[in-house]
């Protein structure tokens, strides 16, 4: 508890918000993952392929990262909802969250990643952290075939994944983090 109020002190001076990730480079402070990626990307790399100069390569990602947060958002009141209040979620939000992610399996196609690069870029990064909840929960995708792929690719793919993702997401760490935080 000691740790926890530790941190929100830090990041009430810093963060209004009081939420995590919080960037400070420099003294100059950004907030919310997205916006961040994007701007270190464009600080220290402007050329990485993770996030294209090219116009139009970045629309692409710049779309995947705006349909993310929708897709976020949805899994939270359609699927979460029930493991973060222990109650159902309404079913017009399981019904939203369902269309969102058939359109996701819809737009994503074959891809290999989400914009159909040859390469990763912040959006695949984005779009994983966002959905890799999914495969903790083993949240049945078999209706979204490109999705179930793509999340399954990429969690074997990236080598980082399972120290960031299993542990965490996995159902008794977020039995726990449920039980902890009623």
């Amino acid at each position: 508890m000691l740790l926890f109020q530790f941190i929100y002190n830090k990041l009430s001076n810093v963060n209004p918000n009081h939420n995590l990730p919080t960037l400070d480079d420099k003294g100059f402070v950004l907030v919310e993952s997205r916006a961040i990626m994007q701007y270190l990307c464009n600080q220290y790399r402007p050329d990485s392929t993770l996030y294209p100069r090219e116009p139009k390569a970045r629309a692409l990602v710049d779309r995947w990262l705006n349909f993310d947060v929708t897709l976020m958002e949805s899994s939270k009141q359609g699927v979460l909802w029930k493991l973060l209040t222990g109650a159902d979620p309404p079913p017009e939000k399981v019904l939203a969250f369902k269309n969102n992610l058939k359109l996701f399996d819809q737009l994503l196609g074959d891809n290999h990643y989400a914009t159909g690069a040859e390469h990763l870029t912040i959006a695949d990064l984005t779009l994983l952290a966002s959905t890799a909840v999914l495969l903790a929960i083993q949240y049945d995708l078999s209706d979204c075939p490109n999705v179930e792929r793509y999340l399954n690719t990429l969690s074997n793919e990236l080598p980082y994944y399972a120290m960031i993702n299993l542990k965490q997401y996995s159902l008794e760490a977020t039995a726990k983090w449920v039980v902890n935080s009623q």
